[in-house]
């Protein structure tokens, strides 16, 4: 009889084990793949957002080349006025998905630069004719420069290498 109850249970352990593995590794692995897929979205995310705001940038170095070349126009200034403050809101909202936040405050900083180079001079009452391919252009150019650099460097930091060799 003691037989019997010993070959009872291990048919039991011997059915109920496997499924039990099973369904532990299911577990596991769901949520590795639940992981991997909220990671490639944040990283997505940030890909998406760099790529909209170096193209935001290019639209307000346009407007500002415009605005520059050109007699004083106070409705292509206000554009350029809210463009300066849309583009470091929005890179800094980025701050609560981006693993690198050094990076981003670099992006921060070289925004400074880029609307010093826009606005610092011959801007809004400063602002005295036009000028063509003056310092300030050159300046803008730079800065946009830098500022593109590095939201592509803050983007290609959210891929790192698997291997470091």
């Amino acid at each position: 009889m003691a037989h019997q109850e010993c070959s009872w249970v291990i048919e039991l352990v011997s059915v109920t084990l496997p499924a039990i593995l099973v369904i532990l590794g299911w577990i596991v692995v769901n949520k590795l793949a639940v992981k991997r897929e909220m990671d490639k979205s944040r990283r997505e995310m940030i890909s998406k957002s760099a790529d909209g705001l170096c193209d935001s940038i290019d639209k307000l170095v346009e407007d500002s080349y415009a605005y520059h070349s050109a007699e004083r126009d106070q409705k292509l200034e206000v554009q350029i006025k809210i463009a300066l403050s849309d583009i470091p809101q929005r890179a800094a909202s980025l701050n609560q998905l981006t693993q690198d936040t050094e990076k981003l405050t670099n992006c921060l900083k070289t925004f400074v630069k880029l609307r010093q180079a826009i606005s610092g001079k011959h801007f809004e009452d400063e602002h005295s004719g036009a000028i063509h391919n003056g310092p300030i252009h050159e300046e803008i150019a730079e800065s946009m420069l830098g500022m593109k650099r590095c939201l592509v460097d803050l983007k290609h930091s959210q891929f790192p290498l698997l291997s470091k060799k």
